[in-house]
């Protein structure tokens, strides 16, 4: 998603994108910046190489100055040993450099720069590509929409009835289970089951045919022959309705889901699934209306996805989730607490934890919370001042959770 998500961007910002604005054109876009150009352009870096190879003059200069720093070194050692012996905070930051310098792993930085090196080189030719406008023609608005019009072959009549067979079996599935399906929306549970058996029943089932009934729906936009260009009335219909029983049958497993919620607490998997159909849930509710009056909706369908799974990736999701089941504890409304789950999370938990440790009025649960803590503490917080941990393991969780334990 970050991948198509940048290259998408980038073909905007460089002006080589397809289409001028997201929507459906944006699959072309993946693909002509994803492997046409980066493919047309791969022997781009070993040019700029030779390029820059050939800039003798330059060359000449980086040597002369490594040169340079190697026979200063010596003198630089010996200011740095006076500046270190002068201040004693400056030869504490010096040393846990020292130590970070010796915790060095030249194997796994070979290895990473290995791997780093072919995407390196794939960016590069993307880049390239688009700044010489080489090879970022191969897809046009013209050729997708004369392809869009070569496979308008798919007789109307021959997926409406299909379609109708499916719509007619959602229904009958409806009301068929009728109360079993509708009691999460009163907050009930059938008899015979437990919440995590209620919400899991049928979930997996349910999520293939909302993805089955959106492969249809795409299907016979792509491959419905029209009348005229105008698409026809009878598909409108049937894709509206088979939009619509979508939606009810994502609504009654999001209902589920978040009865089961209520009851048993978050979990990354609960919230990434409520998550998941939620997003699901929004874009046929965009279809169905689309069914009914046209619009451009491969724009805010794109747009929806693109947000949505940004929002997830910068949410403090763990801080959410231990959050969300901390205050449902102490508030009264979930009767347990996983303490353990809590503490398998990442920093961001320790405020939550320490909510329960001060305010829970459980003895257990405190316990639990305070050796968490200390586990916590202990792996994060090193007891040596000196010895510092690597700048790329920083987090804002982790910073906040080392402040509020310094100052609880």
């Amino acid at each position: 998603m970050l991948v198509a998500g940048y290259i998408t961007w980038h073909a905007y910002a460089a002006r080589t994108a397809v289409s001028s604005r997201l929507g459906g054109l944006s699959v072309a876009d993946v693909v002509n910046q994803g492997f046409v150009v980066p493919t047309r352009n791969a022997g781009s870096w070993l040019a700029a190489w030779r390029s820059l190879a050939g800039q003798r003059k330059q060359a000449k200069q980086v040597i002369v100055a490594v040169v340079g720093v190697l026979v200063a070194l010596p003198l630089i050692a010996g200011v740095m040993a006076l500046l270190m012996s002068s201040d004693n905070r400056f030869a504490s930051w010096m040393t846990g450099l020292g130590h970070s310098f010796g915790a060095f792993n030249l194997w796994s930085v070979l290895w990473q720069l290995s791997l780093g090196l072919v995407v390196a080189m794939y960016l590069f030719a993307l880049m390239y590509g688009n700044a010489h406008r080489a090879g970022v023609d191969a897809i046009t608005p013209e050729r997708v929409a004369t392809w869009s019009a070569s496979v308008h072959k798919v007789a109307a009549v021959a997926v409406v009835a299909p379609i109708a067979i499916l719509c007619l079996a959602y229904i009958a599935f409806c009301v068929a289970m009728g109360s079993y399906v509708f009691s999460a929306f009163a907050h009930t549970l059938p008899p015979d089951f437990t919440y995590a058996q209620y919400a899991r029943e049928g979930f997996f089932q349910l999520t293939a045919v909302a993805a089955i009934n959106l492969a249809v729906i795409g299907f016979t936009y792509v491959f419905v022959r029209r009348h005229d260009g105008v698409y026809p009335v009878s598909l409108r219909v049937a894709g509206g309705a088979l939009a619509g029983l979508t939606l009810l049958l994502i609504a009654t497993a999001m209902s589920k889901m978040l009865l089961y919620i209520g009851q048993s607490g978050l979990t990354r998997l609960r919230l990434y699934t409520l998550s998941f159909m939620v997003v699901m849930f929004v874009v046929f509710a965009l279809l169905c209306v689309w069914h009914i009056r046209r619009f451009r909706v491969g724009t805010p369908v794109v747009l929806v996805v693109l947000f949505a799974f940004l929002g997830l990736t910068w949410a403090n999701t763990d801080g959410i989730i231990a959050g969300y089941d901390t205050h449902q504890y102490l508030d009264g409304r979930l009767t347990t607490i996983d303490v353990p789950y809590l503490a398998s999370l990442s920093s961001a938990a320790v405020p939550s934890l320490i909510e329960l440790q001060d305010q829970s009025q459980d003895a257990t649960v405190r316990m639990k919370a305070s050796a968490a803590l200390g586990d916590w503490e202990a792996g994060n917080v090193p007891m040596n001042p000196l010895v510092r941990q690597p700048w790329t393991s920083w987090t804002w969780q982790s910073g906040r959770a080392v402040r509020l334990l310094e100052d609880h």
